[in-house]
């Protein structure tokens, strides 16, 4: 078995999809917290419920839009890196993984429950057989993995369908007066005991997002994922109202509240034999498609993170079979552990945290890449009555964390603590690039800069960043490949110029601070007004450095005549200047983009983003003549390879 970064062949399709995010919400949310959010409401469970789903509509809407724009492993990771910056990114993504687990652990938990109706067991055993079970099973792949969540969920459906039907058959012909008496009072608990009871049972639709977290593993993840996860909501939503609509006319209030087996207490009384074992095996299957999920979805934060440089290197190395085998161990082993050391509520309560925060943090993603107007933010599908329904979602999650009360607000405070402060120790000395928020900022800084003294430049100017990892190869080569990326066409031709030796950006032109990279020629380009300006910053501490690459209209540049050291290129007008900066030069390279972009007359600022660090370092490896001082090509262009 060799070790590879390559991102895996994605392989989920819409059923695995549905199967993740259904099944990870068919187990608490019906097998256990019924009775506890009845205690607080009464016969309104089932509104509770309704209400509930109605609530996280606006963050499953938020992670469907981001997870078309960005699928990738460890999706929501992504989404904070790409809107609110690398140190959010840090502490969402460990606050998901952390909550994942728990979750996960909840699930495995909640299996004792159900089983001592039928079987004596040691407290915990069973749990710690099934973390073990389903860390193997997702050692073997995402398919795999993803096929017996497929069989658990089809599983659970038809019992829970059964469930339905046959406690509709057996409770709604009691009479009238009965019926009238189950459902009186209505509201037990008032409009606050409903909110409440919708708190709780809001935990129950917490798995959902699971899917963004895989997203990169997901075939045609435009089409598939709004389809599969709005799919799961709904069939989720009315299972639990239906179902506790059964259970609330099968159950006198006072037995229903705080039973911790409701559905097993209401099978009892439908007067069929097989009733309980059947509901017993429903419950099996919940708590586990729950958990097996959770291992396949937290496995991707240890991933992302690590190829970001934020955690140990193993962790983000993936097998042949494309399974991050050091990231699904440690989730494993971290659910194992969380089964043994802590009780039910404890667990219940640290996961619902660390979700409602993600829920927050997603929702405002949303509204940040909107509102930034990032170039490359092309979701397939978009959130209606954005940024209303998303900042209502993120009003949402503040509300009930701050319900939760003060393990929730101790949670929240030290995952922020922490989090920043590992992200800035790991990252220490090394430029991170943030995310929309900043991008924003400095389109604006640099916008002010370039309309000084007059220039009028179009409000409308796009500005992103491309942050490339080069610890091990020269910049000017990174600088070079990069160009020639960018600029247009099968063949580009370089120059480097270095912005030291620049007096003013209008130096630009002038033949003495520029030259062709690996040729001592100088030559004079006239740049059109057409031009597109891209902003590139390395994780070096280079100096600032001007590249132009433009992609000619003929295969061959005119040579210079006798005497002249000039040559006039004909080009397109999709000529690209690139101005790449790195470490504490960054803001002079940020006043050389906006010069240029003022001498240009030009508002097309803006690059690709980002550049895969794995395929500019592969790139890099292919071009290693440019540092080995191979002879470069004396045609004043880049050879006939491929340009990255």
């Amino acid at each position: 078995m060799t070790d590879s970064n390559v991102a895996p062949e994605p392989q989920l399709r819409l059923v695995h999809v549905f199967a993740i995010g259904a099944g990870a919400m068919f187990s608490s949310g019906f097998f256990l917290l019924p009775g506890i959010a009845a205690a607080e409401t009464g016969p309104s469970l089932p509104l509770a419920y309704l209400l509930a789903g109605v609530l996280v509509l606006p963050t499953m809407l938020s992670v469907t839009e981001l997870a078309t724009a960005m699928p990738r492993a460890g999706g929501p990771y992504h989404f904070y890196r790409r809107a609110l910056g690398p140190t959010a990114a840090t502490v969402g993504g460990i606050g998901l993984w952390v909550a994942l687990v728990l979750k996960s652990a909840f699930a495995l938990v909640g299996i004792d429950a159900y089983l001592t109706l039928m079987v004596a067991l040691p407290a915990g055993s069973v749990g710690l057989v099934l973390a073990a079970v389903f860390t193997a099973l997702n050692l073997v792949g995402a398919r795999e993995s993803a096929v017996i969540q497929v069989a658990l969920v089809a599983v659970l459906l038809a019992v829970l369908a059964g469930f339905v039907i046959v406690g509709g058959i057996t409770t709604l012909p009691l009479d009238d007066e009965r019926l009238a008496d189950r459902f009186s009072p209505l509201f037990a608990g008032g409009a606050l005991g409903l909110l409440a009871a919708t708190a709780i049972v809001f935990v129950a639709f917490a798995g959902l997002p699971q899917v963004a977290s895989v997203a990169g593993e997901i075939r045609d993840p435009a089409r598939t994922i709004p389809r599969g996860v709005l799919a799961a909501l709904g069939t989720a939503t009315a299972v639990y109202v239906a179902g506790t609509a059964v259970l609330v006319v099968a159950l006198p209030p006072d037995e229903l509240r705080g039973d911790s087996t409701p559905i097993a207490s209401a099978a009892e009384t439908f007067g069929v034999g097989f009733a309980v074992p059947l509901v017993v095996v429903a419950a099996l299957a919940a708590f586990a498609s729950t958990g097996n999920a959770g291992i396949m979805s937290a496995s991707r934060y240890p991933l992302a993170l690590a190829r970001d440089g934020i955690v140990w290197g193993r962790f983000g190395r993936m097998n042949d079979a494309g399974v991050p085998v050091a990231s699904v161990v440690l989730s494993g082993v971290t659910i194992a552990a969380v089964v043994t050391m802590f009780d039910v509520e404890g667990i219940a309560k640290l996961g619902s945290t660390f979700v409602l925060i993600s829920f927050g943090m997603m929702n405002a993603s949303v509204i940040v890449l909107r509102r930034s107007h990032v170039p490359d933010y092309r979701p397939s599908f978009r959130v209606p009555w954005s940024p209303w329904l998303p900042g209502f979602g993120v009003l949402t999650s503040v509300v009930l964390v701050i319900d939760l009360g003060g393990i929730a607000l101790a949670s929240t405070i030290a995952l922020l603590v922490g989090g920043i402060a590992w992200h800035r120790w790991v990252r220490r000395g090394r430029h991170d690039v943030g995310g929309a928020i900043a991008a924003s900022r400095r389109r604006r800084r640099l916008l002010r800069s370039a309309r000084a003294d007059g220039s009028d430049l179009d409000r409308s100017l796009d500005l992103q960043e491309i942050w490339p990892r080069a610890e091990d190869h020269a910049p000017e080569v990174m600088e070079a490949l990069i160009a020639r990326r960018v600029a247009r066409g099968d063949r580009a031709a370089v120059r480097v110029a270095a912005a030291a030796a620049l007096a003013d950006v209008m130096a630009i032109a002038d033949d003495e601070a520029t030259a062709w990279l690996g040729d001592d020629r100088h030559r004079r380009l006239e740049l059109d007004d057409d031009a597109e300006v891209h902003l590139i910053g390395l994780d070096a501490p280079a100096a600032p450095t001007v590249v132009l690459a433009w992609t000619p209209e003929n295969a061959a540049d005119r040579e210079p005549a006798d005497g002249d050291d000039r040559t006039d290129t004909e080009h397109r007008g999709d000529t690209v200047v690139v101005v790449a900066s790195g470490g504490a030069e960054r803001g002079r390279a940020e006043r050389i983009a906006a010069l240029v972009v003022k001498q240009l007359g030009t508002s097309r600022l803006r690059e690709e983003w980002p550049v895969d660090p794995g395929k500019v370092s592969e790139l890099l490896a292919s071009d290693a003549s440019h540092r080995q001082g191979a002879e470069p090509p004396r045609s004043g262009r880049p050879d006939d390879r491929d340009a990255p």
